[in-house]
């Protein structure tokens, strides 16, 4: 394969309705979107987002990691050079996972296009098919928000749930008792605080205070107070989840010694890329620690299909997949049928227009400079 064109833009896409958590708000996407063409004119399209909050990048810094290595990057033939180029530059994909994410995805997927085959063949993995079982995820909102939200999760006859976390009690408790009166067997509720609490103590009495059960809370302290996130474990018995804790390979060292107490959040986007968040699922299937395959809010079907990938390859470790949220957030997507859930919250694999590199029909206006 030899590559003509390298481009990487940004992509703005309007949201169906206001998201908001503890650490954000948003209306619409805060993503990139690379397009590489070969010069056999066939094209790979990638996606990443980047988050301040999350790995402090921005749209500005995506671009910058753009300029700096397009030159090395577009010289890239093989999977081969891709994985040798991932090996010796882990610290700049680490300070910059989000822009190279969408020109890795953009790379595998051009180079299942020129070799005639998927991603998932390319890279000796079973083709994706069957079920993939979807988590409902409750915002920060009104409560006329929140009950739109939940009564819609309700008629999809969705069970699996995850709450952010307001931090105003009195709220956080109503929402949780409507939650837990979804007649159903098969309920779970998982909590995502987007690192409300300063002190361990803080977040253990508030958690305590909450209705349960509930299995997980994610994030409960400031970023990366692993000391104080055991404590939380201790003093609530429920697992914690890791997400802008966890956002690079080297974090598993203050894993290693409680891996019990832990649930990695593994976001692609995040992590630098599909290639990467398969080393770091492969290692917490080692150290027995579970992941969930997140989403940062408002992927397009790009991101979720390459998330079908990862969970494909790492099911027997998977606690829980988010995402596919498709037009149900977006006002558009970047493909005709949007990957997005369904009954139940579960999206069923089907045979695309093209099954070669993801196999994604994607339809962009875009001009490719030279």
């Amino acid at each position: 394969m030899k590559i003509k064109n390298l481009h990487l833009e940004q992509l703005k896409i309007p949201f169906q309705v206001v998201f908001k958590h503890a650490s954000a708000e948003r209306s619409e996407t805060q993503s990139v979107l690379a397009i590489i063409e070969s010069d056999n004119g066939l094209k790979g399209y990638g996606e990443g987002c980047p988050r301040e909050y999350v790995t402090g990048e921005s749209i500005e810094s995506c671009m910058a990691f753009f300029d700096e290595f397009r030159k090395e990057l577009i010289r890239i033939e093989t999977l081969g050079d891709l994985k040798a180029w991932i090996l010796s530059h882990r610290e700049d994909i680490d300070s910059n996972p989000a822009a190279f994410c969408a020109l890795e995805i953009a790379l595998l997927d051009l180079l299942g296009k020129e070799t005639g085959q998927s991603v998932d063949i390319l890279l000796g993995f079973p083709e994706v098919t069957g079920k993939f079982q979807y988590t409902a995820v409750l915002g920060i909102g009104s409560s006329k928000t929140f009950q739109k939200q939940l009564a819609f999760y309700k008629q999809l006859h969705m069970f699996d749930f995850k709450l952010k976390l307001s931090g105003e009690l009195k709220g956080d408790k109503d929402r949780m008792h409507q939650i837990k009166a979804i007649p159903s067997t098969a309920l779970r509720v998982r909590l995502d605080a987007n690192n409300l609490w300063a002190y361990p103590e803080e977040a253990i009495a508030y958690i305590r205070a909450l209705p349960h059960p509930v299995f997980a809370i994610e994030e409960p302290l400031k970023t990366a107070d692993f000391e104080g996130l055991v404590q939380v474990y201790k003093g609530t018995g429920l697992k914690i989840i890791l997400d802008e804790s966890f956002c690079t390979f080297k974090q598993f060292r203050f894993l290693k010694n409680i891996p019990k107490a832990w649930v990695i959040n593994l976001r692609v986007s995040k992590m630098g890329g599909l290639l990467r968040s398969i080393e770091i699922a492969e290692n917490a299937l080692k150290l027995k620690i579970p992941i969930i395959i997140g989403a940062q809010v408002g992927e397009t079907s790009i991101l979720s299909r390459v998330a079908l990938t990862l969970a494909n390859r790492v099911s027997k470790n998977l606690l829980a997949q988010e995402g596919a949220f498709g037009i149900y957030l977006l006002q558009w997507d970047i493909i005709p049928n949007p990957i997005q859930f369904s009954d139940n919250g579960l999206y069923k694999m089907q045979k695309r227009i093209n099954d070669s590199g993801f196999g994604l029909d994607v339809r962009y206006p875009s001009v490719i400079n030279e």
